[in-house]
């Protein structure tokens, strides 16, 4: 009987003769033609290969083109370091950064998390991430899109009651298609049905950009209330868990020391963790504010106008 490393040598001689050597059977014979044709393959169209399926051809046309199976042209991709793209990738209409939430490393990524656990939502087997705004504030959905680099459109649904030339009544929503992005904001804690069980991403938000994380979530279950005579005044309100606002305060005083402040739960007779953090004392809502926005350069142009407002009234007040 033949050994291996004889049938090795003879293949590599003998490109398509393995199956005339005496005591190799067809099986045999044909495992070790592959890979012999494997080995030509990698040696004459490597570079190929990654080019081409990096221009967006498919293995099995870049196969049949050189004679080779889509299975090994595959390999080669992984094995030079490639990624597959998967079905959906492949069937994806919009250009899309699919990993823009792998890691929290940016001033813009940590904002959008935080952006993402106030108003966004993931659907794990619809592999979709969905974000939705009052018309008057898609320009929050305009700015994701161009962090994670996507095409895909942003929609305004209107629902009508009474006039339906109601602007009011109008929300705009991106949705996203990205069974990769589903799985990085999960791991960084926003998970679907999230209401209830909301905490802070401390391993995932390095302290540098928590400031950002915060004002991401504050654009969008934060608010700046109008005074009596409809100008913005000098206090905050924040809406989550009693868990979540505890861990954003403890964030806070180790910046910039602790902020005066009160607890509200929202509706009691429902016996639920969901509470208003309010911040009431004009400087102690000013300075939360300036922490938040100062020297900023992602944020929701509303809530800044705001904040340059409240921050001004009280300016106004020590010094008319």
């Amino acid at each position: 009987m033949i050994t291996i490393p004889e049938l090795d040598s003879y293949v590599d001689a003998n490109l398509d003769g393995s199956r005339k050597m005496i005591g190799c059977c067809p099986a045999t014979a044909n495992f070790y033609g592959r890979k012999q044709r494997g080995r030509e393959t990698r040696a004459k169209y490597t570079q190929e290969i990654l080019k081409r399926y990096s221009d967006g051809e498919s293995t099995d046309a870049i196969g049949r083109s050189i004679g080779a199976t889509g299975g090994l042209v595959k390999t080669i991709v992984r094995e030079n370091g490639g990624h597959i793209k998967t079905i959906a990738e492949w069937k994806r209409k919009h250009a899309l950064n699919e990993r823009f939430f792998q890691t929290i490393d940016t001033e813009e990524k940590a904002y959008f998390l935080g952006f993402m656990y106030a108003d966004g939502s993931v659907n794990p087997v619809k592999k979709t991430v969905c974000l939705s705004q009052a018309e008057p504030d898609a320009d929050m959905l305009l700015k994701l899109k161009a962090a994670c680099s996507s095409a895909a459109p942003v929609r305004i649904y209107r629902r009508s009651h009474g006039d339906a030339s109601e602007n009011r009544h109008a929300t705009a929503m991106l949705n996203l298609h990205s069974s990769s992005m589903v799985e990085d904001l999960i791991s960084h804690g926003c998970v679907p049905n999230k209401t209830f069980k909301t905490r802070f991403p401390f391993d995932s938000v390095p302290t540098p950009l928590r400031r950002h994380f915060i004002r991401g979530y504050f654009d969008g279950d934060g608010s700046i209330p109008l005074g009596a005579r409809g100008k913005p005044m000098p206090s905050a309100v924040v809406v989550g868990t009693k868990e979540f606002l505890d861990e954003i305060l403890m964030v806070t005083a180790s910046a910039i020391g602790e902020i005066k402040h009160t607890f509200h739960v929202r509706h009691p007779e429902r016996n639920h963790n969901i509470t208003q953090l309010h911040i009431s004392t004009q400087s102690e809502a000013v300075r939360f504010l300036w922490w938040l926005y100062n020297d900023a350069s992602v944020f929701m142009d509303r809530k800044m106008s705001r904040y340059i407002a409240s921050a001004q009234y009280l300016k106004n007040r020590i010094m008319p």
